[in-house]
């Protein structure tokens, strides 16, 4: 919720249209998921349509899924600022015969998008060389999903934003 403004703002993640409909996962694809979120000027009396800022094309990528959690900040100009952090798909990962993405996936990064701008931009970069799952370090015990960062937050102090995450191998 916006501390200057009746705005308010809900940010979520979603199952891609393609996700959702390919028949290769049954139910749909975990993995493939889009940054949406909904805003009112009302203090949630009326809520705007939902809108997309990760419309990434899979086929002609290669692109970004987001991966578990998104957040969001109302800055003190009133401006909408949301991070997630995301994974690299390869360009039509629809058209390999993976039972799941995890072949794919080697770390993430962090983003921010604002409506100031309407740009995504790259806040870390936690990828790393698919080399790393099976390195005899990590006793090959590594999981798709332990080389992602999480664990993020944003804030603002004295109009500057901040952000913080966890992550592990660094």
């Amino acid at each position: 919720a916006s501390r200057v403004s009746p705005k308010v703002a809900v940010v979520y993640l979603m199952y891609t249209p393609e996700a959702s409909t390919n028949t290769q996962f049954g139910t749909g694809n975990p993995n493939d998921e889009a940054v949406y979120y909904r805003e009112s000027d009302s203090a949630g009396v009326v809520w705007k349509p939902k809108v997309n800022i990760t419309p990434y094309n899979r086929v002609t990528g290669p692109s970004y899924s987001p991966w578990v959690e998104a957040k969001g900040l109302y800055d003190s100009n009133d401006k909408l600022h949301i991070i997630y952090n995301a994974t690299l798909i390869p360009t039509d990962p629809y058209g390999h015969l993976f039972a799941s993405w995890s072949a794919f996936v080697s770390g993430s990064s962090l983003f921010h998008w604002s409506n100031a701008t309407n740009t995504i931009s790259r806040i870390y970069n936690a990828e790393w060389d698919t080399s790393v799952i099976n390195d005899t370090a990590f006793c090959r015990w590594i999981g798709f999903n332990m080389l992602n960062l999480g664990g993020f937050g944003i804030s603002e102090c004295n109009g500057h934003l901040y952000v913080v995450w966890t992550m592990s191998t660094d």
